[in-house]
């Protein structure tokens, strides 16, 4: 059947090609819903959106549950309690919406706005290029890059290691910046059909330093001369919540947000355990935020609007709380941290009552310590990938394995597993598939 399908496509070529047939066929052949052609204006949105369906659809699943910020509850889920992780869990993802989705998206979209010197566009896709390695390669490891998105020239593309991936990174964040500064004008220009920031240079410029400053955080047990770096790159970073990179879902049911439709169709995660038990414990007023009192998460989280974010300015100060602290400087920190909880509340609308600021908001410069600032953080970044990245770098909060883990000596995964697709497909793909296999940074 195979060889026939592929034997019947070729005459049809052959037809096509012939001009007699084009002249009486016209534009019969013409998809006016599919284009031969795509266009910046195009690939950017298509972009944004694998990225954000991608992540707060498997990958925050995944990572929350290990995170012990959701309880898998029943059907797959429940076998995901267990640690149960397979490479066939991250298929789709890696397919779908993170390499086959946005990825090739941003390779082309890049490719096109070098040729058609569209600078701004150019700048874009080099800051979310650099977005999808770091999350690709902080939940895996070593990833393919160089080699990558070359369609049939190679379908077997190398796997570079973390630090050169990291490399990559922050030299596409730091051309991507440039880009964007060009005064040179193109025909076409970023506008409404950017879903982060309708077009908005200085915002994304000042997106692409916070992403440097995170990967930077990331690699402060390399060097901590990287918790400097990290500092120095939020100069100009995000000024306030406005400047916050989120993507916001829709309201029908098809454009609706992945945790709405996850809770909608399955429901089989609860929120309770850790972070259910720590909230309760220092009255945080985020818990009716967080929780709707009989076991599920919020409609903050679970409404068919939701936002995912990219990246916040909560985060920023976060960032800053933990390099600040690493390199001594107890007071920033200590202003950073407070911020940093303060923006967590505003996001809900929240005002701290006099229990919560006597317990949470009256750390001293004395006082302040590493697991509290990361523990603060991992409640406020509540269902974000990073807060898998960050456990694994300074290991706060101290979370308690699933007690039906099935991982060598019970233990939390480290990592999420290559894709089935790789291990069948790709020769280059590392031999080791071990969700308990270290990436890296994490030392």
């Amino acid at each position: 059947m195979r060889k026939f399908r592929y034997i019947t496509m070729a005459v049809l070529a052959g037809l096509m090609g012939l001009t007699s047939c084009s002249k009486y066929f016209g534009d019969i052949n013409e998809n006016p819903n599919k284009p031969d052609k795509v266009t910046t204006t195009v690939l950017l949105p298509s972009a944004e959106v694998f990225y954000a369906y991608g992540m707060q659809g498997d990958v925050t699943r995944f990572t929350s549950l290990l995170m012990n910020q959701i309880y898998g509850a029943d059907r797959q889920f429940a076998t995901y309690q267990n640690y149960s992780i397979t490479e066939t869990d991250t298929d789709n993802w890696w397919k779908f919406n993170h390499y086959g989705g946005a990825m090739m998206d941003l390779k082309t979209m890049m490719d096109l706005a070098k040729e058609s010197k569209q600078t701004h566009y150019l700048g874009i896709a080099k800051i979310l290029m650099a977005y999808g390695l770091m999350t690709a390669t902080d939940l895996m490891g070593d990833i393919p890059y160089a080699d990558a998105f070359q369609g049939t020239d190679n379908l077997t593309p190398k796997y570079q290691s973390q630090e050169v991936i990291y490399d990559s990174i922050q030299s596409l964040l730091t051309q991507g910046i440039t880009n964007l500064a060009d005064p040179l004008e193109a025909t076409v220009e970023p506008g409404a059909e950017d879903l982060l920031y309708n077009g908005d240079l200085s915002s994304w410029t000042k997106f692409a330093h916070v992403l440097k400053a995170r990967g930077y955080l990331h690699l402060g047990k390399r060097n901590a001369a990287n918790y400097t770096m990290a500092i120095a790159e939020l100069a100009n970073g995000f000024i306030n919540s406005g400047d916050d990179a989120h993507f916001f879902f829709g309201e029908t049911e098809t454009s609706a947000s992945p945790w709405y439709q996850y809770n909608d169709q399955r429901a089989d995660i609860l929120f309770e355990g850790f972070i259910l038990d720590t909230m309760t414990a220092m009255n945080d007023p985020r818990l009716s935020v967080y929780y709707d009192n009989t076991g599920w998460l919020g409609s903050y989280f679970t409404s068919s609007n939701s936002p995912y974010f990219f990246a916040s300015y909560m985060e920023q100060n976060f960032i800053l709380a933990e390099a600040y602290f690493e390199t001594g400087a107890t007071g920033s920190a200590l202003t950073s941290y407070n911020d940093a909880i303060i923006a967590s509340l505003d996001r809900y609308g929240l005002t701290p009552d006099s229990a919560f600021t006597a317990d949470i908001l009256s750390e001293t410069t004395s006082t302040l310590t590493l697991e509290k600032i990361m523990l603060q953080k991992y409640i406020a970044m509540y269902l974000d990938p990073e807060v898998f990245t960050d456990w694994r770098r300074t290991g706060f909060p101290r979370l308690t394995p699933s007690p039906t883990a099935l991982t060598p000596g019970g233990v939390i995964p480290t990592r999420l597993p290559y894709p089935q697709s790789e291990r069948l497909f790709n020769p280059n793909m590392p031999a080791s598939n071990l969700i308990t296999d270290k990436v890296w940074w994490d030392i």
